[in-house]
């Protein structure tokens, strides 16, 4: 009977503690992004290296960071002396010493024992600190400490979080500490240097400033901002009165143009597109019944009449799905605001701000020759890229399409930034120049086509829709935005032509 009661407690014991490491797990996995004006640090101070990239940690904190305790184990006279250097810089700072739980060469077995002993006193130095942060960096004396913390923070005595940061010399797998602490959920989050990444990317720089300078090119050894406050400096342009009109400017072409189009509906076909022929076969017409209900659903007349015809007149169901996957995903949230588009889209850009494709008569054929070979050895190390598909069959002006692709740009920067694929895709593509192509797309059909390509190979695309203020109906498709991998992108839109 005794050993029936001894197993059942056993088992009720492990239960509730499982209970609550489960709830650990899960109030953690959350994320709080709460912010303290003051955050207590406990900072665990390994040997060596270890102590040596905490401090270098520590000292760039910020002014939130002002109260610290500093946990050193007790036979580690190597950290003491910088620990105590450091403490001098630091307010209300302690420091605190525990036994050893491993000493280098330590059976796994005897360091069972050892770990106890020092878990018996980072208890009393957690409960005494409380801190809001358990900032580590891999010694194993960080394995106690981590344990009374999340002890505490299981039965809800303390509220801590907890962050390791493996060291820099690992740089192919976790250590010993670190994957205790990843397996086991203890860490709320993993600081690690990803070192296989970006020795790829500064061996492709690298390959690249060979090959410039096996072709007779010079590069200069500067910053992105350095290169930036250099131009600024060169900047001679004047930006008074930016939107016009200007006494020397000829808009004379532009307003013959608007004077034929004026009146007209704006063509949605293909600009190759043939009259029919006396014996061509009669033309599909929409089912006008599906058609109005298209309407009533919210669509405009176009849209919904172009879904009926290529899905044959299936039905309502079939020419919204056809309509869904060819739209932006935000165009159907509730959420979202047409006011904003509206007054961003009223706004016409000048015509000469964006000419990246003109030469003017001193441009020379070396200048030509050396753009090229710059341009074909960059593709090595580029690995993302952006793209713009104008509609040119709505005929906008220059100064109209460069604020849609305005547009298009910002929208597809914002979609990539929302994900964490796309944040790192965009940080590559900035250190490569951030180059940006514009193509000519031949209808709106195409670039509803394009855009539901673009979502099936995984890249952030947006099609922005004009809200009519200027030169062409409301709801027209102007700009199609894409963004990924170049490769992904080029399936998509390698088949165009330069604008």
């Amino acid at each position: 009977m005794s050993i029936f009661l001894i197993v059942l407690i056993a088992i009720v014991t492990a239960l509730v503690l499982g209970s609550f490491y489960v709830w650990y797990l899960v109030r953690h996995s959350r994320n709080s992004t709460r912010k303290r004006k003051m955050v207590r640090t406990l900072a665990v101070m390994g040997s060596g290296g270890h102590t040596t990239e905490m401090c270098c940690v520590l000292e760039n904190l910020s002014s939130a960071y002002k109260e610290f305790s500093f946990v050193i184990a007790d036979t580690d006279q190597i950290s003491q002396g910088k620990v105590e250097e450091l403490a001098k810089f630091k307010e209300n700072s302690r420091i605190e010493w525990i036994p050893r739980s491993r000493e280098v060469g330590q059976s796994y077995i005897t360091s069972v024992f050892t770990t106890l002993r020092a878990f018996y006193y980072s208890l009393a130095v957690v409960w005494r600190f409380s801190p809001d942060l358990v900032l580590t960096n891999g010694p194993g004396t960080c394995i106690p400490i981590c344990l009374a913390a999340a002890l505490f923070d299981i039965f809800r005595l303390r509220d801590t979080t907890i962050v390791f940061v493996e060291s820099i010399c690992r740089v192919q797998s976790l250590s010993l500490t670190g994957a205790i602490l990843y397996f086991s959920g203890l860490a709320d989050d993993e600081v690690r240097y990803e070192f296989r990444q970006v020795k790829k990317e500064d061996d492709n720089l690298e390959k690249l400033h060979r090959d410039l300078e096996k072709k007779g090119i010079q590069f200069k050894p500067k910053s992105v901002e350095e290169i930036y406050k250099e131009v600024a400096a060169e900047d001679t342009d004047n930006w008074a009165n930016i939107r016009g009109p200007h006494e020397n400017e000829d808009n004379s072409e532009y307003f013959k143009i608007h004077s034929s189009l004026s009146g007209q509906p704006p063509s949605h076909a293909a600009s190759f597109a043939r009259a029919a022929h006396p014996l061509d076969p009669q033309a599909q017409v929409a089912d006008q019944q599906a058609l109005a209900g298209l309407v009533e659903l919210g669509f405009d007349e176009w849209t919904a009449n172009l879904a009926l015809l290529r899905t044959g007149n299936a039905g309502i169901e079939a020419a919204v799905t056809w309509i869904v996957e060819r739209s932006n995903d935000s165009d159907f949230d509730s959420g979202s605001s047409d006011d904003e588009d509206e007054a961003e889209e009223g706004c016409e850009q000048p015509s000469d701000m964006g000419a990246s494709q003109s030469t003017g008569e001193g441009a020379g054929p070396s200048n030509a020759v050396g753009f090229d070979v710059i341009k074909a050895l960059a593709k090595n190390a580029r690995t993302h890229k952006m793209v713009f598909v104008a509609n040119m069959s709505l005929k906008m002006g220059a100064g109209k399409l460069a604020a849609q692709v305005g547009h298009a740009c910002l929208a597809v920067y914002q979609k990539a930034v929302s994900t964490e694929e796309g944040r790192a895709g965009i940080q590559s593509w900035e250190r490569m120049g951030a180059v940006k192509v514009v193509l000519k797309g031949e209808s709106t059909e195409q670039l509803m086509e394009l855009l539901k390509q673009a979502k099936e190979v995984g890249c952030s695309a947006y099609l922005v829709a004009d809200a009519g203020y200027t030169q062409i109906p409301a709801g027209s498709r102007t700009v199609l935005g894409v963004f990924g991998p170049k490769e992904a992108v080029d399936s998509v839109c390698g088949q165009l032509k330069l604008l």
